[in-house]
């Protein structure tokens, strides 16, 4: 099986918004197409927000990853987020998510992103040892937030 990453185009929108429907059951959280429809093609229009993998296999949808920027003078200077990581169950284990991931820090790197994190829930140990494998670390620190809307 042939796999490919790629950075996602406006266009593909439609692909996208069935698979983040997917994970956002799996892991709990409210999805609204109202609110997520623009704020993705806001994502996908404006590259200096970050950008989104469209990951296939065979040509064949088989998940995506979103990367967002930020700002952080503790590792000096642009730093960015994977907030999602999603291979559809029968692309899993494939290293499709592996893939990805090393996508999107090469993507990083040249666009002089100097840190990279992402978010895992709490008990997705699978998910975990995999960022580990990739060589993420867990920094000791609590990941928090408010939704300010």
């Amino acid at each position: 099986m042939t796999s490919k990453v790629q950075i996602a185009a406006p266009t593909d929108i439609d692909t996208l918004l069935p698979m983040i429907a997917q994970l956002y059951a799996h892991e709990h959280i409210p999805f609204d197409d109202v609110v997520l429809r623009p704020a993705v093609a806001s994502l996908l229009a404006d590259s200096a927000l970050g950008f989104i993998c469209l990951m296939r296999v065979e040509e064949a949808p088989a998940g995506y990853l979103i990367t967002t920027f930020g700002y952080d003078i503790e590792f000096g200077g642009r730093q960015a987020t994977i907030t999602d990581v999603y291979v559809q169950s029968e692309f899993r284990r494939l290293g499709v998510a592996a893939a990805a991931l090393q996508f999107a820090e090469q993507t990083c790197r040249e666009r002089g992103v100097r840190a990279l994190e992402l978010q895992v829930s709490d008990g997705n140990t699978a998910a975990r040892d995999a960022y580990e494998k990739s060589g993420f670390v867990t920094p000791g620190r609590f990941v928090m937030n408010k939704r300010l809307v």
